[in-house]
């Protein structure tokens, strides 16, 4: 493995680390059915690190398309990260807010990288997919409150 592909699995699974700690945090401080979905992405973001830590580029092919885009980041508030009073609309925001940023440096990475498209493609699909859930969650907890 190039030391290229070694930096890009490298910090992959430092963003994976993040993502984990922060669903976490968030999990504990919402109602039940936002709360279940934040753990199983903080669970899913565990897996992917410990699944990144063992591939090589070669290893790793993307798992299908993600879903259509809900075009609903460009209508998201800005959230400070820190509040300790966030409501579950605001854990959800930066959620998305980070997953697609999470899109768009790996996009970066894809367009500077010449030999380990496969592996970026598959990590942007994957963050792709997560971003869709959050998106998924945030219209419905929208709709609730809109009740």
């Amino acid at each position: 493995m190039t030391d290229q592909a070694r930096q890009i699995l490298e910090f992959a699974v430092a963003k994976e680390k993040a993502a984990e700690a922060f669903y976490t945090r968030w999990s504990a401080k919402c109602p039940p059915d936002l709360a279940n979905v934040l753990h199983d992405l903080a669970h899913e973001e565990h897996s992917h690190q410990e699944k990144l830590s063992l591939v090589t580029p070669e290893d790793l092919i993307a798992e299908g398309v993600a879903p259509a885009e809900f075009g609903l980041i460009k209508d998201l508030p800005e959230v400070p990260e820190d509040e300790e009073d966030m409501t579950p609309l605001d854990i959800l925001s930066i959620a998305i807010q980070r997953e697609q940023a999470s899109v768009l440096l790996y996009e970066r990475l894809r367009a500077s990288a010449s030999r380990h498209e496969s592996l970026l493609e598959a990590l942007i699909e994957e963050e792709r997919r997560h971003k869709h859930r959050l998106e998924l969650q945030y219209a419905l907890l929208k709709t609730r409150m809109a009740r």
